[in-house]
């Protein structure tokens, strides 16, 4: 049980990790400088803060220091606002007892008497199954695999399938950008701003219709993880092209009428409505005149609803720097 229960934990960094855009950026913001994306905002005020778009995660820590430019404004800034304190969760999650890691799973825990295997197709949760057994041995002994996490929902078994497909492909949230730019800041005496929280994602997460995540997870035991193409042009800071690579996805029509639907919802879900409070946030930051360096997933800066379009709706200046 406890290791299904830290890889759950270590996989609950990654349940915002997917990337998925919409439209183009603006032809004005095609310009750039060679490496990741980070913008300058200012308001009419003199105040000013950095957005800078995180990857979640990176196979070492060669990508780091980052550019002058980019280490420079972190310095400006007294404070940095991120998705959630991914280190101050784990903390907290690694410290619970027995009761408490009870409450917390719970929340995706099915407690109508079903199963996963009644959520998702039963081709899908074989194939699952197999998969995960071969990195942590679910049965954990010559019997095999019993069913003793079939209690948990599908956003579980996806985020897991996941971890497991990064982990493959030479990734890891220990060399994640958030994670880097968190523990400078601890290092350094800047204070850490929450956007959004670890209980406010998941509780995301888990709206997402069954048959999302059903796709979802065949399209994961289907193909070999594409993060390597998506670090590349992340490196490169070609946010246009990051932005055209994925925008024919989000765009797709599916011919099965839920799972057409349940796409639109995930995407209103995870960017949409996402996009606009952290956007509320920079504006929130800089009439407070904070100088913040604000790192979220760098699909949250693109495209017609992403942050920075928002922010050049409302008035503000915003660059690339």
């Amino acid at each position: 049980m406890k290791k299904l229960v830290s890889i759950i934990l270590a996989a609950a960094a990654l349940l915002y990790c997917t990337v998925c855009l919409t439209g183009c950026l603006p032809s004005s913001y095609s310009q750039y400088r060679k490496g990741p994306a980070m913008w300058v905002v200012e308001d009419g005020d003199g105040h000013r803060c950095y957005l800078f778009g995180s990857q979640h995660v990176n196979a070492s820590a060669d990508v780091f220091p980052f550019a002058d430019v980019i280490e420079d404004a972190f310095s400006y800034c007294d404070s940095i606002a991120v998705e959630y304190d991914i280190i101050a969760e784990e903390k907290r999650q690694q410290a619970f007892t027995e009761e408490e890691l009870s409450e917390y799973e719970a929340q995706y825990t099915y407690a109508d008497g079903t199963t996963v295997s009644d959520h998702i197709s039963e081709a899908v949760y074989r194939r699952a199954v197999a998969r995960i057994d071969q990195t942590i041995k679910l049965g954990g002994n010559a019997d095999g695999y019993t069913g003793e996490y079939d209690k948990f929902m599908p956003a579980i078994w996806y985020s897991v399938l996941e971890s497991i497909s990064t982990y493959e492909a030479g990734y890891s949230t220990e060399y994640g950008v958030d994670r880097y730019f968190i523990n400078k800041a601890y290092e350094t005496g800047k204070t850490v701003l929450e956007v959004e929280s670890d209980a406010a994602q998941l509780s995301m997460l888990l709206e997402i219709d069954d048959c999302v995540y059903e796709y979802m997870m065949k399209s994961l035991l289907d193909n070999p993880s594409g993060l390597a193409y998506m670090d590349l042009i992340y490196q490169s800071g070609e946010m246009s092209t990051l932005s055209r690579a994925i925008a024919a996805g989000r765009a797709e029509k599916y011919s099965d009428a839920a799972l057409d639907a349940g796409m639109r919802e995930y995407d209103e879900l995870m960017y949409v409505k996402r996009n606009a409070l952290m956007a509320d946030a920079v504006m929130k930051y800089l009439a407070e005149g904070r100088r913040t360096f604000f790192v979220v997933g760098c699909a949250h800066m693109l495209c017609d609803d992403g942050i920075v379009s928002i922010l050049l709706n409302n008035g503000y200046k915003v660059y690339r720097k």
